[in-house]
């Protein structure tokens, strides 16, 4: 700096004006260029540590997805066995119950109460909502879809909260005080000397009850030795024919139908934003060395 001030001295000194004036340009233009190559180095420094943020964000996103695709296709099958166990009570309250054995009646009955409810993932989603870093995400089709996710997975939880909340409780209210539950259950074999966890395997399991869907299974499962009938077909002959009930069915099948419905189009929302993270995904790891791509 001592040699720039003493060259600007000496130029001024000997009146070399025009020479003193180029000079000084010729610096301010070696600062504002090195001002430059600052902001740029710096900008780019933002940059590939953004770029770095949105791999990570984009590989959590996928396991976030991958987990409610795993969800919302359970609850689909829940609801599919529900609808199929409603329709074949609306048969027998057509037909009668002289061919089904009562125990293939009431794994039937007892699918119409399960409530289930999605229950899917959105921690990273809401985070980069929250934190205003949506903008990491480079992909434009993919930012709209992780914005309007929350609006579809409304669509489905609505009217299973209608059902939780409303219908449930009544059909379950109206159950209890005009039915003896006890004459419309089996016990297995043993009863007081299974531990809860078999008893819940054996009685209550979704599994289970989507194996005993033939009558014949179930006929097995409730004549050699495993369970101890106490069912009165009369009560439930009187079930199937008590037109309150028969409503509530139509109800409860008309809800869960809907919502598998909408259940199925969030689906589809969840596989769409999946195979835009892949194409994201390979397409980053492609141009970087990031380590979690292997």
């Amino acid at each position: 700096m001592k040699i720039f001030r003493k060259k600007r001295g000496d130029m001024v000194h000997n009146n070399r004006v025009l020479k003193y004036c180029l000079y000084a340009v010729g610096e301010i233009i070696l600062v504002v260029i090195g001002i430059l190559i600052a902001l740029q180095v710096n900008n780019w420094n933002i940059e590939r540590k953004d770029v770095a943020q949105e791999q990570r964000t984009l590989f959590q996103l996928k396991k976030e997805y991958t987990a409610n695709l795993k969800e919302i296709q359970s609850k689909i099958e829940t609801r599919e066995t529900i609808i199929s166990s409603i329709y074949t009570l609306l048969g027998y309250s057509a037909k009668g119950l002289e061919k089904p054995h009562l125990a293939v009646v009431h794994l039937n009955w007892q699918r119409t109460y399960i409530n289930p409810t999605y229950d899917g993932v959105a921690g990273v989603t809401e985070g980069l909502f929250n934190s205003g870093r949506l903008y990491l995400i480079s992909n434009e089709e993919l930012r709209e879809r992780l914005s309007n996710f929350s609006g579809e997975v409304s669509k489905v939880t609505e009217e299973e909260q209608f059902f939780v909340s409303n219908v449930l409780p009544e059909y379950m209210h109206y159950f209890v005080f005009n039915y003896d539950r006890a004459q419309m259950t089996f016990l297995p074999e043993n009863y007081n000397f299974l531990p809860s966890e078999v008893m819940s395997e054996q009685t209550t399991n979704l599994g289970r009850l989507k194996r005993l869907v033939s009558s014949e299974e179930a006929y097995d499962f409730g004549h050699k030795g495993k369970l101890i009938a106490t069912m009165d077909s009369n009560e439930y002959s009187r079930l199937l024919s008590d037109a309150v009930i028969l409503n509530f069915l139509r109800d409860i099948l008309d809800i869960h139908m809907t919502a598998n419905a909408q259940s199925l189009g969030l689906k589809q929302k969840i596989v769409m934003i999946l195979e835009l993270l892949d194409q994201e995904l390979a397409a980053k790891c492609y141009e970087s060395d990031y380590k979690d791509c292997d």
